[in-house]
């Protein structure tokens, strides 16, 4: 789990994200492992996920029952800084 999270974060010298502690910006995903699931396909590339409950973006819920609230613009592009 820790290849998808902090150890990817430590490579790129992101210091704040990451881990669920204090003080750092809450990223989370809520899933049901026996449902997850990627639906798309050729004919639509944009279908969404099964089995994803909730997704948290720097600590505001911008997925709710698997609905995407389109209008929360919560998160940022993270670039690497050489």
């Amino acid at each position: 789990m820790r290849k998808m999270t902090s150890l990817s974060l430590q490579r790129f010298n992101v210091q704040d994200r990451g881990l669920v502690r204090e003080g750092m910006w809450a990223d989370l995903t809520v899933f049901d492992p026996d449902t997850v699931g990627d639906n798309t396909t050729h004919l639509d590339p944009a279908r969404g996920p099964s089995g994803i409950q909730y997704v948290l973006v720097n600590g505001e819920v911008v997925v709710t029952g698997g609905v995407v609230d389109r209008d929360k613009l919560a998160g940022r592009v993270l670039r690497r800084q050489w």
